[in-house]
């Protein structure tokens, strides 16, 4: 075998060994950082009750737009419910979910 040929075949011998290294130890590593846990201890806060503290509280939900997302009396509020998800940033899967029938409410059958 020519030698310029044996050094392109070690040459690449090479690479693709430090690449299979570069994932497992990626791979090795990503694996380790998801099954962490961290423990952490939470400090109990103290929430005011008295008449004063509960005045403040609706002011700050009224003034601060809180209604929009947790509803007016706080129990919270439905802005989309099709029990699909709904992909917007990627094409391919935007089309597939317009391709796909909407389901109707039980109440409409």
């Amino acid at each position: 075998m020519k030698s310029w040929m044996r050094r392109t075949l070690i040459a690449v011998a090479s690479l693709a060994a430090v690449a299979g290294a570069t994932l497992a130890a990626g791979n090795a590593l990503a694996t380790r950082k998801m099954q962490r846990t961290v423990d952490v201890r939470v400090a109990p806060v103290a929430i005011p009750g008295d008449a004063a503290a509960i005045e403040r509280g609706a002011y700050l939900y009224a003034t601060r737009d809180c209604a929009d997302c947790h509803g007016a009396d706080g129990a919270g509020r439905t802005f989309i419910d099709t029990g699909q998800w709904r992909p917007t940033s990627r094409p391919a899967a935007a089309a597939r979910w317009r391709a796909t029938p909407t389901p109707r409410p039980s109440s409409a059958r």
